[in-house]
């Protein structure tokens, strides 16, 4: 059984010339996969790891085939926790190539993903990228950082600066009141930590402010429940004898595809959205791998 953690950091500032900034802290959230597909996500634990510490809990993943690291942004993450700090090159950052090495070869072996990425290709897929068409007629607009796609699939709510109503999608009136109510003080202190962690780098943790401590736990728990419900929409694998096609016109998109005359390697899923916005007057189902 594979062991799903989800990973974080809080760094120093960002400036001009240090576009990958000291790590201050990793937090990180492990996945409980004994539950179900389907079921609530369950966390079988979460943390906090300092900065002096980081690469001894880091370091072992690499080497265990049945850990898969999530992230959010993760290429990001990748570069702060293999940075080498004194910075020997003033011009440039500079990597531990051991860590860094050890990092590609997860990525090689298909061991690390981005929650975001993987919700771009998704709505993709299901044509409803960055926007989507409701039975009503309007339109919702999909963004694509943390706090926007957390709140969309788990209704999971992280303050990164806006308001739950600026990122929220296909909101009922009930959530929409419950996000007026819940726009409190509480959320504006957690929030002021976004910025100030460079104020804790020698700080223990156990010594850190709450609302500090929650900050950066709450954005790899997010991480952990987005990556579950992406992965409780998607459908069982089947064998290739047990797929039936839907229809009999599908077009293959493979970008080799001669189907059409090359239009088919043209297609992509946005020309059924165009289709239903009746920008296209016929329906051009897509087939890829034998499914359409």
């Amino acid at each position: 059984m594979p062991r799903v953690i989800a990973f974080d950091t809080e760094t120093e500032l960002i400036a001009r010339g240090r576009q990958v900034p000291p790590i201050v802290v990793l937090s990180f959230a492990e996945l409980d996969m004994s539950v179900p597909r389907g079921q609530p996500p369950v966390l079988k634990s979460k943390g906090l790891i300092s900065r002096q510490d980081y690469l001894a809990w880091l370091l072992p993943l690499f080497d265990d085939p049945d850990v898969i690291l999530i992230g959010a942004s993760t290429a990001f993450d990748v570069l702060v926790t293999s940075a080498l700090w004194p910075n020997p090159d003033p011009d440039a950052p500079a990597y531990n190539e051991q860590v860094l090495g050890r990092w590609c070869r997860a990525y090689d072996q298909n061991r690390v993903t981005d929650v975001l990425t993987r919700q771009k290709l998704l709505d993709l897929a299901a044509g409803c990228y960055r926007r989507e068409q409701l039975p009503t007629g309007h339109w919702l607009h999909h963004k694509y950082n943390l706090e926007a796609v957390a709140w969309r699939l788990c209704r999971m709510r992280l303050n990164k600066g806006g308001t739950g109503k600026k990122i929220s999608t296909a909101l009922t009136p009930e959530e929409q009141d419950e996000l007026a109510a819940n726009d409190s003080g509480a959320d504006a202190v957690r929030d002021s930590w976004r910025l100030r962690y460079s104020e804790l780098k020698d700080v223990p943790i156990e010594l850190w402010p709450k609302e500090a401590q929650e900050y950066a736990l709450d954005d790899a728990v997010a991480t952990a429940f987005t990556w579950w419900e992406q992965e409780s929409g998607r459908p069982t694998a089947v064998t290739p004898a047990a797929i039936t096609p839907a229809t009999a016109d599908g077009i293959n998109i493979g970008s080799g595809s001669t189907d059409a005359n090359g239009l088919g390697a043209a297609l992509s899923n946005m020309t059924e959205l165009a289709c239903r916005k009746g920008t296209l007057t016929r329906s051009y189902p897509v087939e890829y791998s034998g499914i359409i």
